[in-house]
C-alpha cells in the first residue's frame, strides 16, 4: 500500500512541476499552494456540488485579520476548508491559527468521504466576504 501511495504522490508532484506550480505537502500528500485569484477551479468536486462556486475572503472573527481567499463549492455553510481550494496559504501545522491574535480557528483533518486533506473550522471562528470574480 505504501509503495502505491508513494508512486501516486510522485506522479502528482511531477504533474505540479510540469505546470511550474509549487506544491506543499500535508503528510505525504502534495497540495497546490495557490490558485489563480480570478479563476475558479472546475473539477469533479465542484460538479458534485451542483457547479455553484464562489470566492470568499476569510478573516479572523475575533480581531478581523485577513487569512486567505477560499473557493467555496456548493450552497451550504462553511464547515471545513479543503486545502486544495485555499489561495495564499502560508503555513499550517496541526491547527489553523490567526497570525495576529493567535486564536485557534480550526484543526487539520482528512475528510473521510472524499479522502481529502481539510481544516475543520470551529463555529464562528472566521468571518467571510464574497469576492467578485470576473
Amino acid at each position: 500500500m505504501d509503495k502505491i501511495r508513494r508512486e501516486i504522490c510522485g506522479q502528482v508532484a511531477k504533474w505540479f512541476r510540469q505546470r511550474s506550480a509549487k506544491p506543499f505537502y500535508v503528510g505525504s500528500i502534495p497540495i497546490l499552494a495557490s490558485m489563480d485569484k480570478n479563476k475558479l477551479k472546475n473539477d469533479k468536486y465542484r460538479k458534485s456540488r451542483g457547479g455553484y462556486s464562489r470566492l470568499l475572503s476569510l478573516g479572523c472573527a475575533k480581531c478581523g485579520a485577513y487569512l486567505f481567499d477560499y473557493q467555496k463549492d456548493g450552497p451550504s455553510i462553511l464547515k471545513r476548508l479543503y486545502l486544495d481550494r485555499i489561495n495564499n496559504l502560508k503555513h499550517i501545522n496541526k491547527e489553523l491559527v490567526c497570525p495576529e491574535c493567535k486564536e485557534v480557528l480550526g484543526v487539520k483533518m482528512i475528510y473521510k468521504k472524499e479522502n481529502r486533506p481539510a481544516i475543520r473550522l470551529f463555529a464562528g471562528s472566521v468571518s467571510k466576504k464574497i469576492i467578485k470574480v470576473k
